[in-house]
């Protein structure tokens, strides 16, 4: 193709884009934070279910359930980690059966509404009464 450079995201079509991208109306506000309250309830719900002693899968299951979306519905793939799991980059397998001892969760997982998207990241320990508790 024979576009010549300066035609190539000129800067007045990148300024407007950036202003827009930065400026939210009240409904992109309400509907940014419907997608956040979705999430909250679903991190709530999954460190319900990991210190129940759930697998990944069960935890996984219980986001989803307390946020309302099935496993295509969320804004990006849930990455649900216990133990040593939580090391590996965009972890995703979701192992069935609980380790036999559980030490650490990390849960990153959103939600989504209206096409707008929360994007939340958390980790926990299993006891309270640890540094590695006091470091998270």
């Amino acid at each position: 193709m024979d576009i010549a450079a300066s035609n190539i995201n000129p800067k007045g079509v990148i300024d407007y884009l950036h202003y827009y991208r930065a400026y939210k109306t009240d409904y992109e506000l309400a509907c940014m934070r419907e997608a956040q309250k979705m999430a909250v309830n679903g991190h709530r719900a999954a460190e319900e279910a990991f210190r129940s002693g759930m697998s990944e899968f069960d935890i996984n299951l219980a986001y989803l359930t307390a946020t309302g979306h099935r496993d295509t519905d969320v804004p990006y793939s849930n990455i649900v980690a216990l133990n040593e799991h939580a090391s590996v980059l965009h972890y995703t397998k979701l192992d069935h059966q609980a380790p036999s001892e559980i030490r650490s969760f990390l849960l990153d997982a959103g939600a989504e509404y209206n096409g707008y998207a929360a994007d939340l990241t958390r980790t926990w320990s299993a006891k309270n009464d640890n540094d590695y508790a006091h470091l998270v």
